[in-house]
């Protein structure tokens, strides 16, 4: 199949990362439904191969592919398409009647390039290597510059062998040409080991970067991480071009002071100033709590699982206490399912129709079912990821899209059981509480602070 032009599709081969396998296909797919790409599936991506074919059918599908690139970041590099085979021997094979037009088609003239290699499961012998080149040799143009390190048009063998294959003949041969380079490295410049500012569940860079693609943070959006935290999600959010807002109910890993009033030389803002990005809006509050006149496009977070943090949410009808604090709300203790609840109603209420929650679901792996997730009338199961902790412990990054406003009856439901409210081996005996409209109204002294001179 020869490669096709803008009007009739493009056929790629991507090149997917081969792990956090769970996740490649649900962050593709939420990139290419914030940009409306349209695409087709020719060969699937598997958890065994890294590489996928698809047809991007869209009226500009180089644009389209440019695009998935500028965002995905479990994506190496997408290739165009010009042959697969089982063997070098047959993607010759299938290339040598349409030698010249593959040439032309992917060569201009006054373009420099080169040849390349890439294999997937073991290494090859440079005898190997050089039987490769050799048999493509049909296709190397009569003009052009041989440029091996900086050439504008590069065209990749790829071998597949199978994950720490023996094999030694490859399972697939891929031929391409380079298109795009994805966001493989964005991580490496946000690790959590440069940040001056971190705590014990400061979010993962990579996972941040992927859970800000799920939840489509872009450009003119707005975000909200009501488990703010050291901002690790939030960093990611606005470098992909969202205004964000955070809150938590924890003052002393938000506040500008430590317990002992000392002013920290370094805080959740000091991350996004080393970065160069805006600084969010961040508000000491407790989701419940209906301070918002607006709505959000998505709403990222990692809420606590009782392992490193505590449950928890404020208690209003308790007593205020003596001292110098005065306004300093009580909290108390809440169950992941109350929690769940709480924050399922939160999104229904707020966020635009359309827009999306990312959340993380504890897990003890032996007993979760898909019953366990938690659910909303308003809002639709996106994608549901999993990462595994330990052999007893995981998580799971749940996506939700709000389809219609929320009703007066609308309710969130959990099924509060053993996955999750166990968790950590704590068992609690609280109750689920439902999310009332008159509690969402209500604004206690104290329970909400913004902090604009951090």
């Amino acid at each position: 199949m020869s490669s096709s032009t803008a009007g009739s599709g493009l056929k790629c081969i991507i090149h997917f990362a081969q792990f956090h396998l769970d996740f490649r296909m649900p962050e593709f797919e939420a990139v290419t439904s914030m940009y409306g790409v349209k695409y087709e599936i020719d060969e699937p991506l598997t958890p065994e191969r890294p590489f996928a074919i698809l047809h991007f059918t869209g009226e500009n599908p180089r644009d389209d592919v440019a695009r998935v690139c500028s965002r995905c970041v479990l994506i190496y590099e997408v290739y165009e398409f010009v042959a697969v085979g089982d063997s070098i021997q047959d993607v010759a094979d299938q290339c040598r009647p349409r030698a010249e037009e593959i040439t032309r088609m992917f060569l201009p003239e006054t373009s420099t390039w080169a040849f390349d290699l890439l294999t997937f499961g073991r290494k090859m012998t440079l005898f190997d290597k050089r039987d490769s080149f050799e048999k493509l040799s049909f296709l190397a143009p009569k003009f052009g510059t041989v440029d091996l390190k900086h050439g504008e048009k590069m065209f990749m063998t790829i071998y597949h062998y199978g994950e720490n294959s023996k094999l030694t003949a490859p399972a697939r041969v891929y031929l391409g040409m380079l298109l795009h380079t994805a966001q493989r490295q964005l991580p490496y410049k946000y690790t959590l080991k440069k940040r001056p500012f971190l705590g014990p569940t400061s979010m993962d860079a990579e996972l941040a970067l992927i859970m800000g693609n799920m939840g489509r943070a872009r450009p003119g959006s707005f975000t909200l991480d009501p488990f703010v935290g050291t901002g690790s999600i939030l960093v990611a959010a606005t470098h992909w071009g969202s205004t964000c807002v955070g809150t938590d109910l924890d003052i002393k890993i938000i506040g500008a002071y430590t317990r002992h009033g000392v002013r920290r030389e370094k805080n959740i803002l000091t991350n996004f100033d080393f970065y160069h990005l805006p600084r969010p809006s961040i508000g000491w509050a407790d989701m419940k709590v209906n301070i918002w006149s607006g709505k959000f496009d998505s709403i990222i977070c990692d809420p606590p699982y009782g392992l490193r943090a505590f449950v928890k949410t404020v208690d209003s009808g308790a007593a205020k206490p003596k001292g110098e604090t005065p306004s300093m709300p009580r909290n108390k203790s809440t169950s992941i399912a109350n929690q769940m609840v709480s924050l399922l109603a939160f999104a229904a209420s707020h966020l635009t129709v359309g827009g999306r929650i990312v959340f993380w679901l504890p897990v003890i792996v032996e007993f979760y079912t898909e019953a366990d997730l938690p659910t909303h009338p308003a809002l639709r199961l996106v994608s549901n990821c999993f990462q595994e902790l330990t052999e007893v412990y995981g998580r799971r990054l749940i996506t939700m899209e709000k389809v219609r406003e929320a009703t007066e009856g609308d309710e969130a439901a959990v099924m509060a059981g053993k996955s999750y409210d166990n968790f950590g081996k704590v068992v609690r005996h609280i109750p689920v509480e439902p999310t009332h409209e008159g509690e969402r109204g209500r604004v206690d002294a104290g329970m909400v602070e913004w902090l604009p001179s951090l």
